[in-house]
């Protein structure tokens, strides 16, 4: 067991034991950065990729495109499983609050609308105009729930009855809503780059580079091996990012902490343990601005080591990917050694072409 996972296990046995008294926000967050200064990144690390016009874009222009979580195939990426701990300590209660005040207000100004909704089985369309981020895992009960409880405090304010109860409820009936909400908001500063540690891992191949027809691709990451949580790429433009190493898990209930920059990128390394073949490491970055979606989408200039074409591509499809590639500037004039993945008796191996 290396020092990184040494820690990380520590830190998980310690939330799961302590979640009563550990003080997330603050104690968390200090656990969570020597976690992962504790990283033995390896000297080079591999992505998978078809041969298709977005691969040809990034070998072309020396770039690695970082998804968003919305588009990757595990529903429980980087997402976890928010504690009551969690909620309170990270103020969702004073929130909610704030939230039914807005709510209140909102609903008094459009109550014949929700009435006009309900009557044509419309409950949830008109929640999405005042939720932004509703997901299924909000029923349409707990909706129902939710706008009788909004009901009852219309009548009470028509009344002119105090409502502080309500205020005291609010977070037991919209602690879903919020949690909804901050989903939203991570994924979408929350972009992430692929990699893994061996470049003859059949499922691989197949899942990830076109059944074995497309091609893996060596990366240098000493770039990317520093302790900081800031990163500059070739073209000058600073990433909040890390390299972080994937901790696969059936038991996601402690892989949230706080909302730092450093914890989200730390939350950012959990997937279902199905997924644990893929031996995966990812570049997260994490970015606030209004832009971010297009802004740091793309990260440049990592150092190819090499390029390895896959097993089932005949010779015409060899020849078809050589060619583009002794004609791309970024790889012909740094002499990026090609290879052809060749299965030899029980495994695959590269052989130079």
């Amino acid at each position: 067991m290396t020092d990184y996972e040494k820690k990380l296990q520590e830190y998980l046995l310690k939330r799961a034991e302590e979640d009563n008294k550990l003080d997330v926000p603050s104690e968390s967050k200090n656990i969570i950065e020597d976690i992962l200064d504790s990283l033995d990144v390896p000297s080079s690390l591999f992505r998978y990729r078809s041969f298709n016009d977005y691969t040809k874009s990034e070998l072309k222009d020396n770039y690695i495109y970082l998804s968003d979580i919305p588009s990757f195939n595990d529903p429980y990426d980087s997402l976890g499983f928010m504690t009551e701990k969690f909620m309170i300590n990270n103020k969702f209660v004073s929130v909610s609050v704030t939230l039914l005040d807005w709510c209140l207000r909102i609903y008094s100004e459009s109550r014949d609308i929700f009435f006009e909704y309900c009557k044509e089985n419309r409950l949830r369309d008109y929640a999405s105009q005042i939720f932004d981020h509703l997901d299924d895992t909000i029923t349409n009960e707990e909706l129902s729930d939710i706008f009788g409880f909004f009901e009852k405090a219309y009548q009470r304010l028509q009344n002119k009855e105090p409502i502080s109860d309500f205020y005291t409820r609010a977070y037991g009936k919209l602690k879903k809503i919020m949690y909804a909400e901050y989903k939203f908001k991570k994924t979408s500063h929350l972009r992430i780059a692929c990699f893994t540690e061996n470049n003859a891992n059949i499922p691989m191949w197949a899942h990830y580079a076109d059944a074995g027809k497309g091609i893996c691709i060596e990366y240098d990451t000493s770039p990317l091996n520093i302790n900081k949580t800031k990163i500059t790429d070739s073209h000058n433009k600073s990433f909040i990012a890390k390299l972080l190493k994937v901790h696969y898990t059936t038991d996601f209930k402690y892989t949230i902490t706080g909302l730092s920059e450093e914890e989200i990128l730390f939350s950012s390394i959990f997937k279902h343990k199905d997924w644990s073949y893929e031996k995966e490491w990812r570049l997260s970055t994490y970015d606030t601005s209004e832009d971010s979606t297009k802004q740091n989408s793309r990260f440049y200039g990592l150092p190819i080591k090499a390029i390895y074409l896959g097993y089932n591509n005949n010779e015409q499809e060899i020849n078809c990917i050589k060619h583009f590639l002794n004609n791309t500037n970024s790889i012909s004039k740094n002499n990026i050694n090609l290879y052809r993945m060749t299965s030899q008796n029980d495994c695959l191996k590269p052989m130079p072409i």
